[in-house]
């Protein structure tokens, strides 16, 4: 499966279905998938382990019954975690999702942007860390074309690039555009520019067209702002209610 997408206007499933559904479970995600969405987005991060785990937060106390670090604890502990409560008990006991159980659900059905959380990058490229795990894992399974990554961090994302050219890659942006950010474009040969949907500008999404990146702002939930953004010529949005 190849990461081809439909002609604007798209919403991407940000952590799944989030706004009816705990974000970053299986639970989410089946519904964003059931709704029509044409992408998943979730977020990696390492538990002590070493286990690749889909969690938004550094640390287990907002979204699960346990609290602390997420690296701290190992996974077999953290599977046995409640991270549907929080949300709403219709979901208690709905567990914390690794890669591979995502990659094992979602393989050939919908596109993924995986999301390196920057807490989790390791600057000393060691052999299990998670950049290495995560470009093993989809060579393994045959999806580097079902598959995007993003970061906020340009590291990780230079270290793919170099290592796996053809994966795509999407920088992740919470200011303005200057002139370190499109180097940074440039250096990874990007496939979009994920910006701060509150700040971007009709000139930032113009001249980021032009050099031939697309455009995906975050996170975008009320219908006149993505009218609005899809009338400046974004190519797609995350959305908490993808449908």
């Amino acid at each position: 499966m190849k990461l081809a997408l439909p002609k604007p206007p798209f919403a991407i499933a940000h952590r799944g279905f989030s706004s009816q559904y705990p974000e970053n479970t299986l639970a989410s995600f089946d519904a964003a998938l059931g709704a029509g969405a044409v992408m998943l987005e979730m977020d990696l991060t390492l538990s002590k382990d070493r286990v690749i785990v889909v969690i938004h937060d550094e640390t287990l106390d907002r979204t699960t019954n346990g609290t602390g670090l997420v690296s701290s604890q190992n996974w077999p502990d953290l599977q046995k975690l409640d991270a549907g409560s929080w949300f709403s008990e219709a979901f208690a006991g709905e567990a914390l999702p690794s890669l591979d159980q995502v990659l094992e659900r979602y393989e050939g059905k919908i596109c993924l942007n995986l999301e390196i959380k920057p807490e989790a990058y390791e600057a000393s490229q060691p052999a299990d860390s998670l950049v290495a795990q995560l470009l093993q894992k989809l060579k393994e399974r045959d999806i580097l074309g079902q598959i995007l990554v993003s970061s906020f961090l340009i590291d990780p994302l230079i270290q793919l690039a170099a290592l796996e050219p053809s994966l795509k890659l999407a920088f992740l942006d919470y200011q303005p555009l200057d002139q370190e950010q499109l180097e940074g474009l440039t250096k990874i040969n990007a496939y979009s520019w994920n910006p701060n949907a509150d700040l971007v500008t009709a000139e930032e999404i113009n001249l980021i067209k032009s050099k031939g990146y697309k455009v995906f702002p975050y996170t975008v939930n009320d219908p006149k702002e993505q009218q609005r953004l899809y009338a400046l010529g974004v190519d797609g949005m995350f959305s908490d209610s993808p449908l």
